[in-house]
């Protein structure tokens, strides 16, 4: 919500969006700039089911127009899947991210391989294992192993926006890592 978050983003806050649909999404990303106040966002996340083949002057219309920096490849659920919008998406631009769940119960070493293998920085969601397996996750593993893990195979964690106040903590100890 471009509204809500206006008011707490700074100059230097990094914006990734991401999408699970194509048509008129350079509209859409106008309207969240326009809320925001930015010109152009950092990262665009497009899901990896999209046919990003029949939508390629939609991704070329948002980089001619520079709305965003960068474009990556959002949550792919297999390897396959990932190889596919890849090689779709080089159509247009190289990808240079892709967001996968990071925890020991959402682990795909073989996407994470290949990713590495291909020059794709790995985005990490969801390192305590989403909202329903979180205090199961939490419990067997324990915070510090649960984001040193998902840190030992990302570039960035995403930490969920449930919990503000635990997340101040929690980033510490990211950063520290």
């Amino acid at each position: 919500n471009g509204y809500l978050v206006s008011a707490i983003i700074t100059e230097e806050t990094q914006i990734i969006v991401g999408a699970d649909f194509l048509d008129n999404l350079h509209l859409a990303i106008f309207g969240l700039l326009s809320e925001i106040g930015r010109e152009k966002i950092d990262l665009l996340l497009l899901s990896s089911s999209l046919d990003l083949l029949e939508y390629q002057y939609e991704i070329r219309t948002i980089l001619e127009s520079d709305l965003t920096e960068s474009i990556g490849i959002k949550q792919p659920n297999t390897r396959e899947e990932l190889e596919k919008s890849v090689q779709d998406l080089k159509q247009v631009i190289i990808p240079k991210y892709v967001s996968l769940n990071l925890s020991p119960l959402y682990f795909k070493k073989s996407m994470i391989d290949w990713a590495g293998e291909n020059n794709l920085e790995i985005l990490g969601f969801n390192p305590f294992g989403g909202y329903l397996t979180a205090p199961q996750e939490i419990s067997s593993f324990g915070i510090p192993f649960l984001l040193s893990f998902a840190a030992t195979y990302s570039s960035v964690v995403f930490l969920s926006s449930r919990d503000l106040i635990g997340n101040h903590y929690t980033s510490s100890y990211l950063q520290n890592l």
